[in-house]
């Protein structure tokens, strides 16, 4: 159950890595102002969907609740480095450098 529950949460996170990157991209090309709502718009959208599988957890025990949320959370972080790691080394090319 527990690593059922961990999958399901790494799932999760993953999926709202890959729309929030895919969104802050094509944001990217925009206005500065766009980017940095889309770019926080989509923090702010992984903490709703962190909260939202917690309410949903607590009132539907499918899942191991503490296995869902800290797998969430970790890959929601380490996706989160990788997604500023790879807008750090586009600023340059987008900038000229």
């Amino acid at each position: 159950m527990i690593v059922k529950s961990i999958c399901i949460g790494s799932f999760i996170a993953a999926l709202n890595g890959a729309l929030t990157y895919g969104a802050a991209r094509w944001a990217f090309e925009k206005r500065h102002k766009i980017f940095y709502g889309v770019f926080f718009g989509g923090m702010l959208w992984k903490l709703a969907t962190l909260f939202a599988v917690f309410l949903f957890l607590m009132s539907n025990p499918v899942a191991h609740l503490p296995s869902v949320l800290l797998s969430m959370a970790a890959v929601t972080f380490l996706l989160n480095l990788v997604e500023v790691g790879l807008f750090y080394k586009a600023v340059p090319k987008a900038n000229g450098f």
